[in-house]
């Protein structure tokens, strides 16, 4: 079965260095276009802020994740924020920090240790599961071929989504990961006409 690692639930924190204030927010998200809406809003939430930087992971294996400093020296934020969401092992995570400027600079060193720290505590306070990473199918077939199409999806323990039945039928339906390769196989030998997006549940 594939399995990837995210958030319990939204976590936050609150961490404090010199009178300057890193407020925490970590999320679980499902696209970059979700991460950029979710960064939208809390800039313009949090628009007295001297910064909201952030950084998110996302797809099978964490393959696709980018930051942003937000102002703040050149990585001095995004990438602490990330090194702590990739410290976890989390996809599917997106990891603000909202810093308040206490008047004491910090330094390099500084601002690193304070964005990892409030990064790493809002991941702390939200947790970590494991959830089964499961892909979307549509399949169309003739009534004809109906019937075996339904006894294939019950062996694999396929779960229903939608089924639809006019001139032809139209099915949809979700698998595990894992099952793609097989369930692929399958479906090119029965010569039926079908396609796959990825989806989170």
């Amino acid at each position: 079965m594939e399995v990837y690692q995210t958030l319990a639930k939204p976590g936050l924190s609150n961490h404090r260095v010199l009178a300057s204030k890193h407020l925490g927010f970590a999320l679980e998200v499902n696209s970059e276009e979700e991460c950029k809406a979710i960064v939208k809003k809390y800039k313009a939430d949090y628009f007295d802020a001297n910064h909201v930087c952030w950084a998110f992971r996302l797809g099978k294996n964490g393959v696709l994740a980018k930051s942003s400093d937000d102002g703040e020296p050149s990585g001095t934020a995004g990438r602490p924020i990330l090194g702590a969401i990739l410290a976890a092992d989390l996809t599917q995570c997106l990891v603000m920090v909202v810093r308040y400027f206490g008047g004491t600079k910090l330094g390099t060193g500084g601002l690193i240790q304070a964005y990892k720290s409030a990064a790493e505590q809002a991941i702390q306070d939200a947790g970590v599961i494991q959830k089964e990473w499961r892909v979307s199918l549509k399949v169309q077939c003739t009534y004809a071929q109906f019937p075996a199409l339904i006894q294939f999806l019950k062996q694999q323990q396929a779960e229903k989504v939608d089924i639809v039945q006019e001139d032809n039928c139209k099915l949809i339906y979700t698998f595990n990961l894992g099952q793609k390769e097989t369930v692929n196989q399958w479906l090119t030998d029965q010569e039926l006409s079908f396609e796959w997006s990825e989806i989170i549940v």
